[in-house]
């Protein structure tokens, strides 16, 4: 369940980063001097950022299939309630 939490706010976070760099351009606000970052820069971040979320993704779905965690095997004559068979 963390897991999906965690892909849920990486995911609504970079919405929140493409939403305002959208606001900046439309309305044409620009960023303090201080900060010297450029259109490109900001362009880069989001870029980063979306390809960092698509491979924690990636890899949170695909990584358990790969290893093959916790296969056990259930002992079918022990009624309702599924047992794990004792080695």
């Amino acid at each position: 369940m963390k897991y999906i939490k965690a892909i849920t706010w990486s995911i609504v976070l970079l919405i929140v980063l493409v939403a305002l760099f959208a606001v900046i351009k439309i309305w044409g606000i620009t960023l303090p001097e201080g900060w010297n970052m450029s259109v490109d820069t900001l362009i880069n971040i989001i870029i980063t950022v979306g390809i960092a979320d698509l491979l924690l993704i990636f890899l949170l779905i695909f990584i358990p299939f790969a290893t093959h965690g916790s296969q056990k095997e259930y002992d079918e004559n022990s009624g309702k309630v599924a047992q794990r068979k004792k080695e």
